[in-house]
């Protein structure tokens, strides 16, 4: 819920800052083009580091480039904040699934990964819509850095005892 809201926010509010189609693509591009560091980065970092840090780190960061969206904003620091934000987002993928995976030994529940993940970002876009309407574009931001904190008070609440 968190992710979906904002990524999508991201065409429109480059336009609201005058960055044209074009180059708002270009930088949603060269963002997830660069999104393959983060679960490469995981890759070298998941038996290095504990898995609890690595998540909170990683969904703090998200939420820092969430609130950072704010204001006028120059094609350079779309794209720096879209590649940093995705790097992020991938980086934490791989800790998330390893953790349920870890907990759901008949993978009933990991197969469903996918699926959350759609449905949330699916849902983004309602969530957009009703936001708009409200005339402050701002508030997406507010809503998916919420949703993301909210994320990280379930993962400890439930995993806090699981991780490794």
């Amino acid at each position: 819920m968190g992710v979906g809201p904002f990524f999508n926010n991201l065409v429109p509010y480059g336009i609201d800052n005058g960055l044209t189609g074009d180059s708002i693509g270009r930088a949603l591009f060269i963002s997830t083009a660069m999104s393959i560091i983060g679960p490469i980065s995981a890759s070298f970092l998941i038996d290095k580091v504990d898995r609890s840090h690595a998540i909170f780190g990683a969904l703090v960061v998200q939420i820092l480039i969430i609130l950072s969206f704010t204001g006028e904003i120059s094609w350079i620091g779309f794209t720096l904040r879209a590649v940093c934000f995705q790097v992020a987002w991938n980086f934490v993928g791989p800790f998330l699934m390893g953790m349920i995976a870890g907990v759901d030994k008949s993978g009933n529940y990991s197969v469903m990964i996918p699926a959350s993940q759609l449905g949330g970002i699916s849902i983004g876009h309602a969530v957009i819509a009703s936001l708009l309407n409200t005339g402050n574009p701002s508030l997406i931001n507010y809503f998916s850095g919420a949703f993301i904190a909210l994320s990280i008070l379930i993962y400890f609440l439930l995993f806090k005892n699981k991780t490794a």
